[in-house]
């Protein structure tokens, strides 16, 4: 107890500097991560354009949306796992891709006519979570990761959505 007494002022700051060391990891795992852990894309070596992260909170509902220029990366990014060439031909994906505000999320440089859907060239890459099955014809993802690469101007655009 006497030990305690002492030395109260280090045990809260070792607990202080766990809590800011996970806080800062966790921060820097959004983009980074969530490409290299459900597509094994590497974007190190890729700039940030644009990121927004509305995760927080305990359950970390929210969504991130980034935007990475790889011009600089001269080894192909593209890997096989849960990706496909482009143009997509899924039609849920196609859904997704078309809507309203993903493009509006996506649209960096106030372009009016950006269109995801019009990407053709390059390959997209999809890995859904916790499907929602109510029994209609209707299913959908709860929780997703979506990235689309554009090879003609070497921008990865990267959405991970958590409801």
């Amino acid at each position: 107890m006497i030990w305690f007494k002492n030395n109260w002022f280090t045990i809260i700051g070792f607990f202080l500097v766990v809590v800011l060391l996970f806080t800062y990891l966790n921060s820097n795992y959004g983009v980074m991560g969530g490409l290299k852990q459900y597509f094994k894309i590497s974007v190190s070596n890729c700039e940030v354009i644009k990121k927004e992260d509305t995760h927080g909170g305990f359950h970390g509902d929210g969504d991130l949306t980034a935007i990475l220029d790889c011009s600089k990366f001269k080894q192909n990014i593209y890997n096989k796992k849960n990706c496909f060439s482009l143009p997509v031909e899924d039609e849920y994906i196609i859904d997704l891709i078309d809507s309203y505000e993903l493009n509006k999320a996506f649209n960096y440089n106030s372009s009016e006519d950006f269109d995801l859907t019009k990407i053709q060239n390059g390959f997209y890459c999809f890995y859904g979570r916790n499907l929602h099955d109510d029994g209609s014809s209707y299913k959908h993802y709860l929780n997703f990761d979506l990235t689309i690469y554009n090879s003609d101007n070497n921008i990865l655009y990267y959405y991970d959505f958590d409801m």
